[in-house]
């Protein structure tokens, strides 16, 4: 699926191509290689970033990130952001976001 998705999706969110979400999704989300997801809604349940994938997040995700691409956060993750083992997984957090209950005041540099 690519372009842009709104309104409330109640099955797992899978992305393999350019997608722009603003809206909920209450079962998670899957970012597939070669996928790449503008986040501006709610995700309900982890996300998955596949090495080769790329997630943005500016809305907010109400569980983990399991980061085996690129993800940038620029807003709020209440659960933790974990990098997995396959690929080379670059996680940046913004000024201003959260993740796990805590602000980040300085911009990250890029972690490999």
């Amino acid at each position: 699926m690519g372009g842009k998705r709104s309104g409330i999706v109640t099955e797992l969110l899978v992305v393999a191509e350019n997608l722009s979400f603003h809206g909920i999704a209450t079962e998670g989300a899957v970012v597939r290689t070669g996928g790449q997801l503008n986040l501006h809604g709610i995700l309900d349940g982890d996300l998955e970033i596949q090495p080769g994938g790329r997630a943005n997040v500016y809305g907010i995700v109400n569980g983990t990130i399991h980061n085996g691409g690129i993800v940038i956060v620029a807003g709020i993750v209440r659960g933790q952001v974990r990098e997995g083992t396959l690929g080379a997984p670059v996680t940046v957090v913004g000024p201003g976001s959260w993740i796990n209950g805590v602000e980040r005041l300085e911009p990250s540099e890029p972690r490999r």
